[in-house]
């Protein structure tokens, strides 16, 4: 038999083992995170359990995991399933950091009604879907531009009266790295039975970086010059 205090040792690390957080099973990725004024909200799937990707708040469940805490600092969410607790990491938060970049902004929704985004995270090359208000997606694709700019292409989407996606309008534009973008939203004058959304580009928008002039080379020296005999 072992001495108590051997017994003791094993009995609290076992207890801790089982208590600590562990990483969340491969199958639920950690796709995005979307901070306003309203609401943070992040986007998860699973594909394992043939769950559709979603949006959710700390509180919800999400194919079975219930969110428990989001730490901003490491870019990780805490769930919890059948009374074990897990941690998902945002998806290319740490590994390719280049692969991803993160935008804010306002969003004026027409009506006086502006929705301010403090942080949404974009995945270069990819449509990023976000949730401006029920039934209304936010669709950007960022790519970077040799110069060092963002192209962003952005389109409006929502639920036509059959349920299948109807995109009222697109805009493309193109801005430094960390500049905020500000976007308005207004109803469509040719459509008074189903307003729709028209989008506007920023009225004010940061110029584009542009690249250095090329430097006029100097001269090697005066051409020489024939005298006569």
């Amino acid at each position: 038999m072992l001495p108590s205090a051997t017994s003791a040792r094993l009995v609290a690390c076992v207890a801790f083992l089982w208590a600590a957080p562990r990483e969340a099973s491969a199958a639920v990725e950690f796709a995005g995170v979307l901070v306003t004024s309203e609401k943070t909200l992040f986007r998860l799937k699973d594909g394992a359990a043939g769950a559709a990707a979603a949006w959710v708040q700390i509180g919800q469940t999400f194919a079975g995991h219930e969110i428990l805490h989001f730490d901003a600092q490491q870019d990780a969410l805490t769930l919890r399933r059948a009374g074990a607790t897990s941690v998902v990491r945002l998806k290319d938060a740490k590994v390719q950091p280049d692969a991803s970049i993160v935008i804010g902004g306002v969003v004026s929704l027409g009506g006086g009604e502006k929705l301010e985004v403090s942080r949404a995270t974009l995945v270069f090359g990819q449509e990023n879907s976000f949730p401006l208000r029920e039934g209304l997606l936010c669709l950007i694709t960022p790519t970077r531009l040799p110069d060092g700019n963002i192209r962003y292409r952005l389109a409006f989407e929502r639920p036509d009266a059959d349920g299948n996606p109807e995109r009222l309008s697109a805009l493309s534009i193109i801005q430094r790295p960390g500049d905020p973008i500000s976007l308005q939203l207004a109803p469509e004058k040719n459509r008074a039975d189903q307003p729709g959304l028209a989008l506007a580009a920023p009225r004010n928008p940061s110029p584009p970086v542009s690249p250095p002039p090329e430097r006029e080379k100097p001269p090697r020296g005066r051409p020489l010059q024939k005298t006569k005999p």
